[in-house]
């Protein structure tokens, strides 16, 4: 069918290519689909989830409280500027903290949004080790939205004012 080994590799690669492009483009589809409910059962425009960093500031509004978007945030730049400085000794372990101080401000964000959506500590390890998976559950299982007070999360969040229903 080809006339040479070297077609044959290349289209398989090309095919193998196509799908994996495929499967990511549903697999971001759903992300984005599962990440517009969550948005929605917080009370949130769902539309809130698309736009690049306004969203994560969303989420820390929904699940903490936006001053630890804007700590968050902080360390994130710094990491970025400290990056763009260059590699000595002194640079790579300021870079090393930023990003370790990163990681843990991240894992303590996935665990907010577990315990506001009446998830513990295993939920937190699922939503940082299969996060789609763990964020459509949320999503479209029975999981709501209640936002904890300081006694459930262990640090400041305040609590959002109850509705007035009757008009």
């Amino acid at each position: 069918m080809y006339e040479s080994k070297g077609m044959a590799i290349g289209a398989f690669l090309g095919a193998y290519l196509g799908i994996f492009c495929v499967v990511t483009i549903v697999i971001a589809v759903i992300s984005i689909i599962a990440n517009w409910k969550v948005y929605t059962k917080s009370g949130r425009e769902g539309w809130k989830c698309l736009i690049p960093v306004y969203n994560v500031y969303v989420l820390y509004d929904m699940v903490w409280e936006t001053k630890q978007f804007w700590i968050y945030f902080g360390l994130m730049i710094g990491s970025a500027v400290f990056t763009a400085l260059g590699s000595n000794l002194f640079v790579t372990l300021v870079i090393l903290a930023l990003n370790i101080a990163i990681l843990v401000w991240s894992i303590r964000l996935l665990h907010h949004l577990s315990v506001c959506f009446g998830h513990g500590p295993a939920f937190t390890v699922g939503l940082l080790l299969l996060n789609t998976v763990f964020v459509m559950i949320l999503a479209f299982g029975d999981s709501k939205y209640c936002r904890q007070t300081e006694k459930v999360l262990g640090d400041s969040i305040k609590e959002e004012p109850e509705k007035d229903t009757e008009a």
